[in-house]
């Protein structure tokens, strides 16, 4: 498993930085015909259950892939994209195992991989996914913190949230290389997603000012429904090669469209204590988002010298995005949503157009690579408002460096270098001067002043493998700056919320280091790894006391600087012949401060700091006759400094299982998830204008009886297989990407 170039990077020889996470698996040319797979069955207590299937057959060169599963277990085993957006929908679907909530998931999928003829390859696939999330934030709490120069104020906010979504979608993946002759090919890589959600959910919260007065209340109700489907990555990729070594020329044509139409209603009841007053919402709203986007990249490499290439790119990039958000309220006399609320709406039309030109140099040898270039971009857009009739145009210019550096110590040692800087261009609802709301308590309003922000972004990593000694050293450090950082200034209204708008701050930065270092011992046999993880970063924000501090910019400048300490030891062992263990521990410390400019904010003594300790123990005992014995015990400790969010959760899952058959390859298995019944989840977040905490529901104790069968049939059985794991590309060692 390593990083892998960039296909443009392939085929020019000129390195872009650019890596994708690939395996090689090589399968030998007799061992390419059979089929292997598993299929596992589960029922158990509370209505559990766990199902899923996997088959997989080779051909020589046609492979194909069936998968399934049915589980209300939180598993996730491959990847749900999608996921519709919407004010009540929006984001992409879980990819994983979920520790917080309860996830019920059916799934299923086919994958097909051929070669026709020398020249031709194509592989494809199809997913389906649908999954009902249920959420329950049965206790939450937000502290958020108001400026107000030598004072110390406050607003606490506690609720509760149960939240209950549908989400599915149909994703279709192909991939068609044709190459022509050794120096003409062509590739096409669509890659198409359908989706549906209908979230459903109920609130509940109230506010109190640092002296425990009432500032308001709220009880709400939500519902809507999302539909689209989105096109991402239709890349259409033309490549020549001239005779000359190095000298080629490509066209790259990516194209995306986001069509998304959904509608929903909210009913909430708001009291406001300062000065009293109920306001009560009920409303139906309609949105929709329909995106399209043509980028084009026109790519020229020359060899200038012995191992010297200069490449020259040319990229276009339209946009044209059409959004539509209207709301309208109800009205009793004539008992329907007839009144259109301009505060709640927002509805624009935006069209952009990039021109990007790039010269880059590249320096290579048998020891080192080296590439340095830069860019400029000149990007113009213009935005309107349909709904209040506000037009927003913008033009930048900006640069596009980058610096990349890779240096072979040896076989087994690498150095790598990476530095690039980045323009964010501000959203239109950034941009755009109007008030919008979607609860009558919070309000945004756009700064049509915003600048671009630039991000510095810097990489250094370092490998080392001795496959004489096994010892394994990997080391990397990240940093990036950000400059005329997009942040938000920040005072609180009568209401007890917040009323925000968007500035430029300079001062964002992020520090992160990763060290890991594995080596084996002899006595016992074993493997012991240390993984260390420190990170530090600095986010901003302004806040005032009130409008009219607000008004006369009175902002104190508060910074929000957290460090994390982690560091992770692992032991794994076979310390008799029967008998597997593995142990790990993990500790986590947070340290979170505020800081302002001096004299202009007073910070609450609050304890922002956390702390959590884990420890995983995997215990495995087997017989000669296929019984089995096996626990994990999980215990993991949390302190955020706040009683009520403190959590001690011991997780002990034992089981029990006997291989049947003369072959060994069925299994009968009785296991008991959270033995000790104590699982539960906490969490603490810190922000220069906040702290929340959250406790969310989670699956408990159950008990399952599971019956899993395995198969494999190759032309020599003696192959190790992988069940649910399906190679591409036969003897040739494709490599294949996650």
């Amino acid at each position: 498993m390593f990083d892998d170039l960039s296909d443009q990077s392939k085929f020019s020889g000129f390195d872009d930085g650019n890596r994708v996470k690939t395996i090689n698996i090589i399968t030998k040319k007799d061992k390419r015909q059979g089929y292997f797979g598993k299929a596992v069955a589960a029922a158990g207590t509370n209505e559990t259950y766990d199902e899923s299937v996997n088959m997989h057959r080779f051909d020589n060169d046609e492979q194909i892939s069936v998968i399934g599963q049915a589980n209300d277990v939180n598993k996730q085993n491959f990847t749900a994209e999608g996921g519709a957006g919407g004010r009540g929908g929006g984001g992409g679907a879980a990819t994983t195992a979920t520790n917080t909530g309860v996830t019920t998931v059916w799934a299923g999928g086919a994958n097909y991989r051929n070669s026709f003829g020398p020249n031709t390859d194509f592989y494809g696939n199809y997913f389906f996914n649908s999954q009902h999330i249920t959420v329950d934030q049965n206790d939450s709490v937000i502290k958020t913190i108001q400026g107000q120069p030598g004072q110390d104020s406050s607003n606490t906010t506690a609720g509760n949230l149960s939240n209950i979504q549908r989400r599915q979608n149909h994703r279709l993946n192909f991939n068609l290389e044709q190459r022509f002759d050794s120096n003409n090919s062509l590739i096409f890589r669509p890659n198409i997603v359908f989706q549906s959600s209908d979230p459903n959910a109920s609130s509940s919260s109230g506010t109190v000012d640092n002296h425990g007065s009432p500032v308001n209340t709220s009880v709400g109700n939500s519902s809507s429904y999302n539909t689209g489907f989105t096109i991402n990555g239709s890349n259409l990729q033309l490549r020549h090669k001239f005779a000359k070594k190095f000298r080629t020329i490509s066209l790259d044509i990516n194209g995306s469209a986001n069509v998304n139409d959904g509608y929903g209603h909210n009913y909430a009841v708001n009291n406001f204590y300062r000065p009293v007053s109920i306001d009560t919402l009920n409303q139906y709203y309609n949105d929709s988002l329909h995106s399209y986007t043509i980028s084009p990249t026109l790519s020229y490499t020359e060899p200038i010298g012995k191992n010297q290439i200069l490449e020259f790119n040319y990229n276009y990039t339209y946009q044209h995005n059409v959004s539509v958000n209207n709301t309208y309220d109800f009205v009793d006399s004539l008992h329907g949503y007839s009144m259109f609320d301009s505060l709640f709406s927002n509805s624009y039309t935006f069209v952009s157009h990039a021109n990007r030109f790039t010269l880059n140099y590249r320096l290579q040898n048998a020891k080192f690579n080296f590439s340095v270039g830069s860019g400029i971009q000149f990007t113009s857009f213009n935005s309107l408002n349909t709904t209040k009739n506000i037009p927003v145009d913008h033009e930048y210019v900006y640069p596009t460096p980058t610096v990349n550096f890779q240096y072979t110590i040896s076989k087994t040692k690498h150095f790598r270098f990476n530095y690039s800087g980045r323009t964010g261009i501000p959203s239109v609802a950034q941009l755009q001067p109007l008030i919008t709301t979607s609860d009558q308590i919070n309000y945004q309003e756009g700064n049509p002043a915003l600048k671009p922000q630039f991000t510095h972004s810097l990489r250094v990593l370092y490998t080392s493998f001795d496959p004489g000694t096994q010892h394994v050293l990997f080391a990397t450090i990240n940093a990036s700056s950000v400059v005329n950082d997009i942040q938000s200034a920040v005072y609180y209204n009568s209401k007890g919320g917040q009323q925000s708008t968007y500035v430029n701050l300079n001062g964002t930065y992020n520090l992160s280091g990763y060290l890991n270092y594995g080596f084996p011992l002899k006595k016992p046999k074993s493997n012991l790894n240390f993984i260390t993880n420190i990170s530090y970063t600095q986010s901003q924000t302004l806040l005032a006391q009130d409008s009219s501090t607000a008004a006369e910019n009175n902002y104190a400048h508060v910074y929000s600087k957290n460090t994390g300490l982690s560091e992770t030891i692992s032991w794994t062992t076979n310390i008799k012949k029967n008998f597997d263990m593995n142990f790990s521990s993990t500790s986590k410390y947070n340290i979170n401060y505020r800081s302002a400019i001096p004299g202009q904010f007073k910070n609450p003594q609050n304890n922002l700091n956390a702390f959590s300790q884990a420890f995983s123990v995997d215990l495995t005992a087997y017989t000669n006759n296929g019984w089995l014995v096996a626990a994990t015990l999980d215990y993991t400790y949390t302190n955020n400094h706040a009683a009520a969010y403190n959590a001690s959760v011991p997780l002990l899952n034992p089981s029990i299982a006997k291989q049947l058959f003369k072959k060994k390859n069925g299994e009968l298995r009785l296991s008991v998830f959270d033995l000790l019944n104590q699982n539960t989840s906490v969490s603490k977040s810190v922000s220069s204008s906040q702290e929340s905490y959250t406790r969310t529901n989670v699956i408990t104790r159950y008990a399952m009886l599971t019956f899993t069968y395995n198969l494999n049939n190759f032309a020599d059985t003696r192959q190790k297989t992988m069940p649910g794991f399906l190679p591409r590309g036969g003897n040739r060692g494709s490599r294949d990407r996650f």
